[in-house]
């Protein structure tokens, strides 16, 4: 099969969900209708599509999983390897399509449901995602990441005693999952439980921490009254600049005005390009400062 037939498949099939928005400059020949080879033929697309992708060659692991997708319109297979590619190649609209189509060829299954949430989770889309993490529990009562989606669907709405109960749910069936413990610790550490969290975020480091863990055990230590200790797990992630406008953040949160303006005049110095963040947390935290003191100044002498 010649590129631009190769070329062709792909644009019919990205129009069939929604994902391309202009036609090809010129008119390709017409690909011959699929024909029913059987087993055999689906399956080898699907295994040259692989081989494909794991050597690198998305375009072409992409036009055997839509071949294959030909050979067996109804099997929801190729398209959760479209969306699984799509989104380790930094597409999310069009993994969320694909999602969406292999969903529709297999209501029942769980996983592709789980994805769909987490998929629409990115987009923001939080009503749409908890209806997919709620059916995916409903077929299998295990799926801890769906219980886990919960917890962060409910975070992103600012309901912290439901995420508490959600990620409990997921914490009973796997307690061993550096993702999963980290938003339990981010949850544990905005109820006050410095204890838990400080216990979760040590088994989450253990298991190898990701970003989000590294953040988390800056706001604790820092929240601790340790601003220099919270700086440097800052450091582990973030750049300079984003890391004492965290570190002012948690200041303002306690309270420590002074504190917070001098980490927020950091941030918009340390900041390559205009810090606009920065300097509009400056002007409040220099506005709550002042007040403190005016409050500090008229207090009656004992």
């Amino acid at each position: 099969m010649s590129t631009v037939q190769k070329n062709w498949l792909v644009v019919l099939v990205c129009l069939s969900v929604g994902a391309c928005a202009l036609p090809p400059r010129h008119k390709p020949p017409r690909l011959p209708p699929p024909q029913s080879s059987g087993q055999a033929d689906f399956d080898a697309e699907l295994a040259r599509g692989d081989a494909a992708w794991r050597s690198g060659r998305s375009d072409d692991a992409l036009y055997a999983y839509l071949r294959a997708q030909q050979l067996e319109p109804t099997s929801d297979v190729p398209w959760l390897r479209v969306a699984a590619l799509h989104e380790s190649l930094g597409h999310p609209d069009l993994a969320l399509r694909a999602w969406q189509m292999a969903a529709l060829r297999n209501e029942r299954n769980g996983l592709t449901r789980e994805r769909l949430g987490y998929a629409w989770l990115q987009q923001g889309e939080l009503g749409r995602a908890e209806v997919e993490f709620t059916r995916t529990l409903q077929l299998n009562a295990k799926a801890w990441r769906a219980a886990m989606g919960l917890g962060l669907v409910a975070e992103r709405r600012l309901d912290v005693a439901t995420a508490r109960l959600r990620y409990d749910q997921a914490l009973v069936l796997q307690q061993q999952d550096a993702e999963l413990l980290t938003s339990s610790a981010r949850v544990a550490l905005e109820q006050s439980d410095t204890a838990r969290a400080a216990n979760e975020l040590a088994a989450a480091l253990s298991l190898g921490p990701r970003a989000e863990t590294w953040l988390v055990l800056g706001d604790l230590i820092a929240r601790q009254g340790d601003y220099p200790g919270g700086l440097e797990a800052y450091l582990k992630h973030l750049a300079p600049h984003e890391a004492y406008q965290r570190l002012g953040e948690q200041a303002l949160r306690l309270g420590d005005y002074a504190r917070a303006v001098w980490y927020f005049e950091r941030a918009a110095v340390a900041s390559p390009i205009w810090f606009e963040r920065a300097h509009k947390s400056l002007v409040v935290a220099r506005e709550r400062w002042m007040e403190q003191q005016r409050r500090v100044q008229g207090a009656p002498h004992q």
